[in-house]
């Protein structure tokens, strides 16, 4: 149990604003390689998340998920940031009890994932990232600071489930037929895109027609389920162009096109240039 929790604390690493910026610059597309928990405690940042843009402000809590694309879109010169980024099996080996990981879980599933605290429930979960943070850098001369780390982050975490308002699924409650198909549409959406691009395979999940269900995004959205689809496969286009060394080839592949031809209409159409002219802008 002690290597375990070992070998997954090196895993664990606390960035401040300064290294959010460096890996995250304003305008660059990209999926993370780890989950995170980002801390706002000064400041505001737009943030674009597949779809949807958020503003975060001061004392607020992000939770950031792997399988997302995300782009920085602003951040303001009197930024304080503090950002936990971790394997996804480390939580599932802290001592959580079953219901209260599955607790968090949900917290992740929410309509929004994006949490404004008071000051003083921000404040514990502040200073006890700095902790955290404090233990990592000093592993080497802290005895027992695997303990201590791990302890540090299970802390962190039951306190945000007990801060964080479980305002998505109240809100679920209170949705219309309509806003709940959207609402499970994005969230099937978000799990499947970069395996299944068709509308009947969702519409299928959803046990409901094709034409009913582009009906019903198009009033409550604003976008076709075609169009939808289509902006979250464009959103991971651009970040494994902009991110990665991938060729065009290995790309259009990743995304189910026939071949890179069939990929650079796609993405010509809906970016209005060409894939190779889009990756050079981060060259």
């Amino acid at each position: 149990m002690v290597n375990d929790q070992e070998s997954e604390l090196q895993t664990i690493t606390v960035y401040t604003e300064k290294e959010v910026y460096e890996h995250i610059p304003v305008g660059h597309p990209y999926r993370p390689k780890k989950s995170a928990i980002l801390f706002l405690k000064k400041g505001k940042i737009i943030l674009k998340e597949q779809i949807s843009v958020v503003e975060i402000h001061e004392n607020s809590v992000v939770l950031i998920n792997m399988k997302s694309v995300y782009e920085l879109l602003e951040i303001s010169n009197d930024i304080e940031i503090r950002s936990i980024a971790y394997n996804r099996s480390f939580i599932e080996k802290v001592s959580l009890k079953l219901n209260r990981l599955n607790l968090y879980n949900n917290l992740k599933k929410q309509l929004s994932r994006n949490f404004p605290l008071k000051p003083e429930e921000f404040s514990i979960l502040w200073d006890n990232t700095g902790l955290l943070s404090q233990t990592l850098k000093s592993q080497d001369k802290i005895e027992f600071s695997q303990e201590i780390g791990v302890n540090y982050l299970s802390i962190i975490i039951y306190f945000l489930m007990s801060f964080a308002p479980f305002s998505g699924y109240e809100q679920q409650g209170k949705m219309s037929r309509s806003q709940q198909i959207v609402y499970d549409f994005i969230m099937l959406v978000s799990e499947h895109y970069l395996t299944h691009k068709s509308v009947q395979f969702y519409a299928q999940k959803l046990g409901i027609s094709m034409r009913h269900l582009s009906s019903v995004l198009k009033q409550e959205n604003g976008k076709t389920a075609n169009e939808i689809i289509s902006e979250f496969i464009l959103n991971e286009a651009k970040a494994q162009l902009s991110g990665t060394s991938k060729s065009i080839n290995t790309i259009a592949d990743n995304l189910q096109f026939s071949d890179s031809y069939s990929f650079s209409h796609f993405f010509k159409k809906h970016q209005k240039i060409s894939p190779i002219q889009y990756r050079k802008q981060f060259l």
